[in-house]
């Protein structure tokens, strides 16, 4: 996919306190290929490890004028804190068992995409919402779910990156829905 211009000049931080291959990537994917500037925040080398609290790590970046903060913490609510002491649009990309609103639109955005009309249809989701790749075999789902061919985790690593491209997008600072 080309990239586009709708971010060149804004810049997006990835302030993930939890392991991610699939949202953190498809996050980076999304902001890169809208032309956005990525910072991936280094949790091992920051001052997180000598005890720099959510607070300090946020005041110090916000003070480099992020537009974006897309963040994942196991702290429930601790996206929507941030957002109230940031000009950056915040992004929640999962925090703890509460919520993960990007994957529950494209879970949405799958089911409508291969069920235009899903009126009378039965969806099953197993796992996390429908769990999209990368999937650990046997341990989270079994080799018959991930090789059945009805599964849509392929689908959905893809759909996920047009999600986060649109949700970037509607909250671009100065111009977007988020305004």
């Amino acid at each position: 996919m080309k990239k586009v211009p709708a971010l060149k000049g804004k810049s997006v931080l990835m302030l993930f306190y939890e392991a991610s291959t699939r949202t953190h990537s498809s996050f980076e994917v999304a902001a890169k290929r809208l032309s956005a500037d990525v910072t991936n925040f280094d949790l091992a080398r920051s001052s997180v490890t000598k005890g720099e609290s959510v607070r300090e790590t946020v005041e110090t970046l916000q003070a480099m004028r992020t537009d974006f903060i897309i963040v994942r913490h196991s702290r429930s609510g601790l996206p929507g804190l941030i957002a109230k002491q940031t000009r950056a649009s915040v992004i929640n990309a999962g925090d703890g068992a509460h919520a993960h609103p990007t994957q529950a639109l494209l879970d949405a955005f799958t089911i409508k995409e291969k069920f235009p009309d899903p009126a009378g249809k039965k969806v099953l989701i197993v796992g996390d919402i429908m769990h999209p790749g990368p999937v650990n075999r046997g341990v989270e789902l079994c080799d018959a779910v991930m090789d059945y061919e009805r599964c849509l985790i392929n689908d959905q690593v893809e759909n996920g990156i047009a999600v986060r491209m649109a949700v970037l997008y509607l909250l671009k600072p100065g111009g977007g829905a988020g305004q």
